[in-house]
């Protein structure tokens, strides 16, 4: 995993939260205490031709600044209030 640094602006066609086949659009995510840490992927939504279109140096890599609410506000996010790092782990195989 990349240490997140920048916060970007994107512009895309759509947010999906579902597959074709109505499964959760899952994405890891990052807790930010260890390299190697990687908790269960909770369900998101993915961009559709996502384009690059600036660098917000007005924002940091904090919860205030990157909030889940304004994808949830665009498309349903299941467990969009709860925190990631809250939900219970699958056992490793």
């Amino acid at each position: 995993m990349v240490r997140p640094e920048w916060v970007i602006e994107i512009s895309c066609l759509d947010l999906i939260s579902q597959s074709t086949r109505g499964a959760p659009i899952d994405r890891m995510s990052w807790t930010g205490t260890s390299r190697n840490t990687a908790p269960s992927p909770p369900a998101l939504a993915s961009p559709i031709s996502p384009q690059f279109l600036r660098r917000r140096d007005d924002k940091r890599i904090l919860p205030a600044d990157l909030r889940l609410q304004q994808v949830a506000e665009i498309v349903e996010v299941p467990l969009a209030d709860r925190d990631a790092r809250q939900l219970a782990l699958p056992k490793a195989r």
